[in-house]
C-alpha cells in the first residue's frame, strides 16, 4: 500500500508560483511507483491561510517541508504545529536552507535531505514502507541526509548528482489542481496589455560559478542541462494542454550557452512554436551581447531579469571569488 505524502512548499513571493521543486519530486515518486497521484498532496503556504485542517483531511503518513532561509523559521513553526497535533507523524525539511546550512536542523524536524530531493526522497519512502518509521539505525545508509542522533547532527554522505537530468519526468502540473488557475494567471508587462496564461519551467541545474552571496552553487553544484529537445516538449505540452501564451525559465542563468538556444529555436520550429510563445528568463549581465539579444528575440524573447551588482571592484572581488 502506497503512504500518503503531504509535501508543503512555505516559501513565499509577491506572485504566486508554481513550487516545481517539490513538484519535481512528487512526480518522481509516482513515475517510481511508491506513490500514486491519489496518495500525493501539494500545499502552497503562499496561497492557504490555515494549513492544517488540509493535512487533517488529507490523513498523511510522511509530511515534507521546503523552504528557503528567510523562511526557515516559518517552516519550523509550521513543524511544530503538526507535532503538537500527531506526534508520531514524520516531518521531512528540505529546500535551499537546509541544504546550504545543515548545521541549523532542528528538532522540528525529524529528517533533513540536501541537496537535490528526487532519489533522496524516493530511497526515504522505500525505507518508510520497509520499516514503518524512520527509526532505525540504517538511515544513515542514505545519502543526502541530515538528521539528529541523542542530539547530535548527523549528516550522511553527499549523494552523486542526477545525470543525465532527462532521466527526471517533468513536473506534473495535476498536482498543482488546488491552485492551477493562481499560477496560470498571467502578469501583463506593459499597460494595456491583455491578460494572458504564463507557464514555468526550469532547463537547467546549477552554475560554473562560485558567488560567495548564492545557494545555486551549493544546493545545484555543477551546471547541467537537460536536452532542447526535452525542454521544448514540455513547452510544447504546456502551451497546448492550457492554451498558455508565455512561459517563465526559472534557470539561475539561461545564457550561458548561445549554441544551446540555438538549438531550443530549432526545436520550437520543428514543433510550429515560434512566435506563438514568449519567455522570460533570468540572465548573467556579462553574457548580454548584441548576438545573445537576437538569438533570444528569435526564440521569443521578450524580458529578462539580470541581478543589480555592486559598483566596487573590491566588493565584487570579494563576492565573485570564482
Amino acid at each position: 500500500m502506497s503512504p500518503k505524502i503531504t509535501l508543503v512548499s512555505v516559501n513565499s513571493c509577491e506572485f504566486p508560483t508554481p513550487p516545481l521543486g517539490i513538484a519535481s519530486i512528487a512526480t518522481y515518486l509516482v513515475r517510481k511507483g511508491v506513490v500514486d497521484k491519489k496518495t500525493v498532496q501539494i500545499l502552497d503556504l503562499n496561497l492557504e491561510k490555515k494549513i492544517l485542517p488540509k493535512i487533517k483531511k488529507f490523513k498523511p503518513d510522511i509530511i515534507g517541508i521546503s523552504s528557503m532561509t528567510q523562511f526557515y523559521p516559518r517552516a519550523i513553526k509550521l513543524a511544530k504545529k503538526i507535532k503538537a497535533q500527531y506526534k508520531k507523524l514524520p516531518v521531512v525539511i528540505g529546500g535551499v536552507h537546509i541544504s546550504t546550512a545543515p548545521h541549523s536542523f532542528s528538532e522540528a524536524f525529524d529528517i533533513g535531505v540536501i541537496g537535490e530531493g528526487e532519489e533522496t526522497f524516493y530511497e526515504l519512502i522505500r525505507y518508510f514502507k520497509k520499516y514503518g518509521s524512520f527509526k532505525n539505525s540504517k538511515l544513515r545508509n542514505i545519502p543526502g541526509l541530515v538528521f539528529k542522533e541523542e542530539k547530535n547532527i548527523i549528516q550522511a554522505s553527499f549523494r552523486k548528482l542526477i545525470t543525465p537530468l532527462d532521466i527526471l519526468p517533468w513536473p506534473d502540473w495535476q498536482l498543482f489542481s488546488p491552485y492551477l488557475s493562481q499560477y496560470l494567471k498571467g502578469r501583463p508587462l506593459k499597460k494595456g496589455e491583455k491578460p494572458y496564461k504564463v507557464g514555468y519551467i526550469i532547463t537547467s541545474r546549477g552554475c560554473p560559478y562560485r558567488c560567495a552571496f548564492c545557494s545555486t552553487s551549493v544546493f545545484w553544484k555543477k551546471l547541467r542541462f537537460h536536452t532542447p529537445k526535452y525542454v521544448v516538449e514540455q513547452i510544447e505540452y504546456l502551451a497546448k494542454k492550457f492554451n498558455i501564451k508565455r512561459i517563465v525559465i526559472q534557470d539561475d542563468i539561461f545564457n550561458f550557452s548561445k549554441k544551446r538556444l540555438k538549438e531550443i529555436i530549432i526545436e520550437l520550429d520543428k514543433r510550429n512554436l515560434l512566435g506563438k510563445v514568449s519567455f522570460g528568463a533570468s540572465v548573467r549581465a556579462d553574457y548580454v551581447d548584441e548576438e545573445f539579444c537576437q538569438i533570444f528575440k528569435k526564440m521569443g524573447g521578450t524580458s529578462v531579469f539580470i541581478g543589480f551588482e555592486s559598483g566596487s571592484e573590491k566588493i565584487l572581488k570579494f563576492l565573485k571569488n570564482n
